[in-house]
Formats: structure tokens, C-alpha cells, sequence
């Protein structure tokens, strides 16, 4: 006699109305995160942009072509999981100290972009050696984009929430703090591009964005 087999069914009065709740909250708060943080990194990208395209137009080339090679490589020829998980995985043994923000150091520096920079400096001043600027931006954005494009990845596996709250969240903080680490770099390595315009213009696009809600909301015209 075959065997009946139990199905497990998913009763909505199964879930106790303080866990529902506290799911809820959370899923608010991440959206309100979302929504500030989304002003920053839209700013920080303008102003990052607004520098990068005053180099010249063989260092732009050298950014395109690397984000399209990644790109081509990773959706059409094969991941390099392997190679993202090896630097992933110093980067929590060195953060490990930090606890709960273990993973948001580790999302928000890339590891080999750091290992390239380090190899570049340490080459220029101790050796005085010139470089190629672009194969330099080449190499740099590659490993920039390897490693958000895992990032991503990664988020959307671990955030399967309404909404997709926490993806977006610590998606666009991992973004945010990858372009202003890129643009650190980039201050060092072109002598026309300024970080500090990069962010202060940021800065005053995320102030008017804030007023310009806060004026919407809650101040009465008359």
C-alpha cells in the first residue's frame, strides 16, 4: 500500500502577530533607507561623472571597455566566482573584528581594486615608475565592476523580502562607497580630477533633495 505523503501547508494564523509586525517594521525602515540613501548616491554619481569626464577621451574609452569586457565575461563566457570568493574571504577574516559590520566593509571595499591601487602606488613612489593611465583605469574598473556585480548577486540571494527592501538598501550603500573609494584613487592618479568637488557636489544635491521633500511635505503655502 503506497504511502500517503504529507504536504505541508503554510496557514497565515500560524505566524504570530508580533513576528509579522517586526517583519513589517523592518521592511518600512529599509524602504526609508532606501529612499535617503538614494539621493547620495545619484549626487556622488553626477558628481563623479562631472570629473571623469574631464579626462581625456582615451582614459573614457578605457573605463567603457572595461565594463563592457566584465560584462561580456561574466554573462557570456563564465563567472570568476572562485577569484571574487578568494578576495571576499580575506576581507572577512580582516574585518571579522567588527561584527555586524563585518559585511558591509566587505561589500563596500573591493579587494582586488584595493590590491591594485596598493601595487600602484607602492611601484610610482618607491621605483618611480610611470604607468599607462589607461590600462591603469582599465584594470581598476574591471575589478570595481567584478566586484558590485557578485555584490548583487549576492544581496538578491539574501534579501528575498516585500519589496526587495534590503536589497536596494545595502545595494546602493555598497555602490556609494565603491564610486567614492574609486574616485580616492582616481584623485591620485589624475591630477585634474577632484574628490572634493566629486563631494561636495554630492553633498549639495543631497541638502536640496532633502529641503525640496521637506518643503513638499510639511511646509504650508499660503
Amino acid at each position: 500500500m503506497a504511502k500517503k505523503k504529507s504536504v505541508e501547508r503554510f496557514d497565515i494564523d500560524d505566524v504570530s502577530p508580533k513576528a509579522s509586525a517586526s517583519s513589517l517594521l523592518m521592511t518600512v525602515l529599509k524602504i526609508l533607507g532606501f529612499i535617503f540613501v538614494l539621493p547620495a548616491a545619484y549626487g556622488f554619481s553626477d558628481g563623479f561623472y562631472r570629473e571623469f569626464s574631464a579626462q581625456s577621451r582615451s582614459v573614457i574609452d578605457s573605463c567603457v571597455y572595461a565594463v563592457c569586457l566584465y560584462l561580456i565575461l561574466h554573462i557570456f563566457i563564465c563567472k570568476p566566482t572562485s577569484v571574487y570568493k578568494f578576495g571576499e574571504n580575506i576581507m572577512d577574516k580582516i574585518f571579522g573584528f567588527t561584527g555586524p559590520l563585518r559585511k558591509f566593509f566587505t561589500y563596500g571595499i573591493p579587494f582586488y581594486g584595493l590590491i591594485i591601487f596598493i601595487y600602484y602606488l607602492a611601484i610610482s613612489n618607491f621605483f618611480h615608475r610611470e604607468f599607462n593611465k589607461e590600462s591603469v583605469v582599465f584594470v581598476l574598473v574591471f575589478a570595481f565592476i567584478m566586484h558590485l556585480t557578485f555584490v548583487a548577486e549576492e544581496l538578491r540571494e539574501q534579501h528575498t523580502e516585500l519589496f526587495r527592501a534590503g536589497y536596494f538598501l545595502y545595494l546602493f550603500l555598497a555602490y556609494t562607497m565603491n564610486l567614492l573609494i574609486l574616485g580616492l584613487f582616481f584623485y591620485y592618479i589624475f591630477d585634474k580630477f577632484s574628490l572634493m568637488n566629486c563631494i561636495k557636489f554630492g553633498y549639495d544635491f543631497i541638502i536640496s533633495s532633502y529641503a525640496l521633500v521637506w518643503r513638499q511635505l510639511f511646509v504650508i503655502k499660503k
